[in-house]
């Protein structure tokens, strides 16, 4: 049960598992009102990285653009790299343009290779779905 996880880091714990459940329940949901408690859970250094990643991971499943300082403090302050590229990500996933300033830092300054090219990434996807965006809805061939 609980150690039937596709992902090898996992320790093989029913907490670890319950938590799983909740943080995806939360992703899936696409509902900001899990916000506060996963921005909680990903910034506390108390808690096991595996924690820190799965609420980081349903954050970027919701993609609140209220949580864009929050995550920016995650993304350029975090001492655990893998944390710090998860922000990153999640940052990208808010499709905001609030969030470009912060992705441009990180690419400057962020000494992680990984780091960088996730916020590279990030910060092309929010540029392409702001021109998608403003291209408006597709129109069909004539």
């Amino acid at each position: 049960a609980c150690c039937s996880s596709s992902r090898p880091r996992r320790p093989c714990s029913t907490a670890v598992s319950r938590l799983d459940a909740v943080f995806y329940f939360l992703g899936d949901l696409r509902d900001e009102v899990g916000t506060p408690l996963l921005l909680d859970i990903a910034a506390d250094p108390a808690e096991s990285i595996v924690v820190r990643a799965d609420a980081l991971e349903a954050l970027a499943t919701i993609g609140a653009t209220r949580t864009i300082g929050a995550l920016a403090e995650i993304a350029t302050g975090d001492p655990e790299s893998p944390i710090r590229r998860l922000a990153v990500a999640a940052l990208g996933q808010t499709e905001s343009p609030e969030a470009l300033p912060v992705l441009e830092r990180v690419v400057a300054a962020e000494t992680d290779a990984r780091v960088r090219a996730e916020a590279e990434a990030a910060i092309e996807y929010i540029q392409v779905y702001r021109e998608l965006e403003d291209e408006g809805p597709l129109q069909p061939p004539v």
